[in-house]
C-alpha cells in the first residue's frame, strides 16, 4: 500500500521541479503539423497575393486546428465549430471596437472579453491554448486604424481562415477515424501498467491518474464506431480489473508485476499503431457512465461554479489593470499587457498561476532574443510568412511539453504577426514587448495572489467529509447491490476529492486538512471502491488474459 505522507528527498524546491518540468505528450508532431499547415495555407496565399497586411486576421481563424487535438472526430467537429465562432466574433467585435472605443472603454471591452472566453473555455472543457487567444484575437485588431469597410472584409478572412483549420484538424475522419479513442484507451493502458509495475509503491495520485484515464476513454469508446467499439470497451474492463487486483493485491509474486505492465504497454503501443482486433471476452459489460447521485453531489457541483466565477473575476481585474496600466504609462502596443495577464491566469489556483508567470517570463525573454535574431536579416512578407508557420509548428510541438519552452516561440509568432499587420521598427517591436508582457505577467501574478479562493479549505473538507460517507456506503452495500454503476458514483467522490485538494493546495490560505489524511481516506475509497464495483479480477496470475491477444 502506498505510504501517507512519504516523499522522496529532493535536491530542487518543488516550485523549481514544476517550473522546470517536461511532461510527456502524446502524437505532438502530427497535430503541430496540422496547426502549422492551416495556418500556412492562407497567409501564405495572402502574402504571395500582395495583402500581407490582411494574413494576420486568416490567421486568427486558422488557430481553430490548435485545439481539440484529443477529442474524437464526433465531438471535436461541434467544438471547434464553437471555437472558430467564437475567433469570428472576437476579431469582428474587436474591428468594431477600433472604431467606436478608446481610453477606460477599450479597457473594459478587452477584460470583459477576457473573462467570457475564461469563464466559456473552462465550462466547456476546450482545454489548451485556452482564453488567451480569443483575447489575442479582439486586442490586436482593436487597436489598428479601422475603416468601416474593412470590418467585412477582416470578417470574411477570419471566417476563410477558421473554415481553412476546421477542414485541416477534421482530415483524420477519413484516414482513421477512431484514432483519438484508440490513443485515449492506450494512455489508460499506460497508465494502469504504470500502476501495475509500481506495486506496494503505487501512490494515491498513480490510481487517480489511471482511474481518470479509464473514465475519459470509456466516455470516448461508448461513442465509437461499431467496429471497433467491442474491442476497445474489452480492453478497457480488463485494465479496470487488472488496476483494481492491483489495489487489492498490491505485492505480486516476482516477475508478475513487470509482466503485466509489459503486457499492458504492448497492447497500447499496438493500439497507437492501428492495431485493434477482438479482445479476449470481458467478464463484464462497460456500461455508460453515469451521474453520481450520492448525496453532496449538489455540494461539488455549487463549489466547481464558485470556482469558475472566481476565475473568470480574477482574469477580468487582472486584464483590466493590466490594459489601464498600458494606456496611463503611454506603452506601445498596449493589448499585449491584458493578454500576457490573462495567459498567466488561465490556472485554476494561485500556484499555477505563479508557475505560469515565471515560465511566461522566461519565455518571453528568450523569445524576444530569437525575434531579434529574426529581424536582423530584414526579412521579406514572404519570409515572415513562412517563419510564422514555422513558429506555429514549434509552439504545438513544445508548449504541452513545458509552458516556458511554448511562450519561447509564441513571442516571436505574435512579433512576425505584428509585422505581417503593421510594419514597425523591429527595435521599438521588441521593446514594447518586453514591457507590455513584463507588465501583463506582474500585473497577472498579483490579481491571481489578491484574489485567492477563500473557501478552498472548506471545500477540501467537505470533500473529506464526502468521500468518507460514499465509501461507507459503499462498503455496506450487499453484494447483490454492488457493481459497476455503484462504483462509478464511488468513484466520482473520489476524483472530486482530488480536484478540490488540488485547489487547497494551491491557494496561500492553509489547507486545513493534513494530506497524509486526504491520503488515508483515498486509500480507502480506492479499496472500497476495487471491492465494490467487482472489477477485483483474478489473484491467480495464470488466470489472467492476455490483452490484443
Amino acid at each position: 500500500m502506498p505510504q501517507p505522507g512519504r516523499a522522496r528527498p529532493a535536491l530542487r524546491p518543488r516550485w523549481v521541479r514544476e517550473v522546470v518540468s517536461m511532461r510527456p505528450v502524446e502524437s505532438v508532431l502530427p497535430a503541430a503539423a496540422s496547426a502549422a499547415a492551416a495556418t500556412g495555407l492562407p497567409v501564405l496565399l495572402l502574402v504571395l497575393t500582395g495583402h500581407h497586411d490582411l494574413a494576420t486576421y486568416a490567421a486568427f481563424g486558422t488557430f481553430t486546428a490548435m485545439y481539440g487535438r484529443h477529442l474524437p472526430y464526433r465531438r471535436r467537429g461541434g467544438a471547434l465549430a464553437l471555437v472558430g465562432a467564437g475567433f469570428v466574433a472576437c476579431v469582428v467585435l474587436g474591428s468594431l471596437a477600433a472604431l467606436w472605443l478608446s481610453g477606460w472603454a477599450w479597457v473594459l471591452a478587452v477584460a470583459v472579453v477576457a473573462a467570457v472566453a475564461k469563464v466559456a473555455c473552462d465550462a466547456a472543457g476546450i482545454g489548451p491554448p485556452g482564453a488567451w487567444m480569443f483575447v489575442f484575437a479582439f486586442a490586436t485588431p482593436s487597436l489598428v486604424p479601422t475603416r468601416p469597410a474593412d470590418v467585412a472584409v477582416r470578417a470574411g478572412l477570419v471566417v476563410a481562415g477558421t473554415v481553412v483549420g476546421w477542414l485541416v484538424a477534421m482530415l483524420g475522419t477519413w484516414r482513421d477515424p477512431s484514432g483519438p479513442e484508440r490513443h485515449a484507451t492506450a494512455r489508460a493502458l499506460d497508465a494502469v501498467a504504470d500502476v501495475v509495475t509500481a506495486g506496494p509503491a503505487a501512490s494515491t495520485a498513480d490510481w487517480h491518474r489511471a482511474h481518470l484515464a479509464i473514465r475519459h476513454a470509456r466516455l470516448d469508446a461508448n461513442g465509437c464506431r461499431a467496429g471497433v467499439q467491442p474491442a476497445l470497451q474489452s480492453l478497457l474492463v480488463l485494465a479496470d480489473e487488472r488496476l483494481a487486483g492491483s489495489v487489492l493485491e498490491p505485492t505480486l509474486p516476482d516477475g508478475v508485476a513487470a509482466r503485466d505492465g509489459e503486457t499492458l504497454r504492448a497492447s497500447a503501443r499496438r493500439l497507437r499503431r492501428g492495431a485493434c482486433r477482438s479482445a479476449p471476452p470481458a467478464a463484464r459489460a462497460l456500461p455508460p457512465v453515469p451521474p453520481a447521485r450520492l448525496p453532496g453531489a449538489d455540494a461539488h457541483r455549487s463549489d466547481a461554479r464558485v470556482l469558475l466565477m472566481l476565475n473568470g473575476l480574477r482574469v477580468l481585474v487582472g486584464a483590466a489593470a493590466a490594459g489601464a496600466l498600458a494606456l496611463r504609462l503611454g506603452l506601445g502596443h498596449a493589448a499585449w499587457a491584458p493578454i500576457s495577464a490573462t495567459a498567466v491566469l488561465q490556472s485554476t489556483h494561485t500556484r499555477m498561476t505563479l508557475h505560469r508567470s515565471i515560465q511566461r517570463a522566461l519565455g518571453t525573454v528568450g523569445g524576444v532574443l530569437i525575434a531579434a535574431a529574426l529581424f536582423a536579416s530584414h526579412p521579406g512578407a514572404v519570409v515572415v510568412a513562412c517563419l510564422v508557420v514555422l513558429m506555429v509548428f514549434a509552439v504545438e510541438s513544445l508548449i504541452g511539453r513545458n509552458y516556458a519552452l511554448g511562450v519561447l516561440f509564441i513571442t516571436p509568432l505574435a512579433l512576425l504577426l505584428s509585422d505581417l499587420s503593421e510594419a514597425a521598427d523591429a527595435h521599438v517591436l521588441i521593446i514594447d514587448r518586453l514591457r507590455d508582457a513584463g507588465l501583463g505577467v506582474t500585473v497577472g501574478l498579483a490579481a491571481g495572489l489578491l484574489l485567492s479562493h477563500p473557501q478552498a479549505a472548506r471545500s477540501l473538507r467537505e470533500g473529506v467529509r464526502r468521500c468518507r460517507e460514499a465509501t461507507a456506503w459503499a462498503e455496506s452495500l450487499p453484494p447483490q447491490q454492488r457493481g459497476p454503476v455503484a462504483g462509478d458514483q464511488l468513484l466520482q467522490t473520489l476524483l472530486d476529492l482530488r480536484e478540490a485538494e488540488d485547489t487547497a493546495r494551491g491557494e496561500p490560505w492553509p489547507a486545513g486538512v493534513p494530506a497524509v489524511a486526504v491520503a488515508r481516506v483515498e486509500q480507502r475509497g480506492y479499496r472500497a471502491l476495487a471491492l465494490v464495483s467487482g472489477t477485483g479480477g483474478p489473484s491467480n496470475p495464470a488466470a489472467r488474459p492476455d490483452l490484443l491477444g
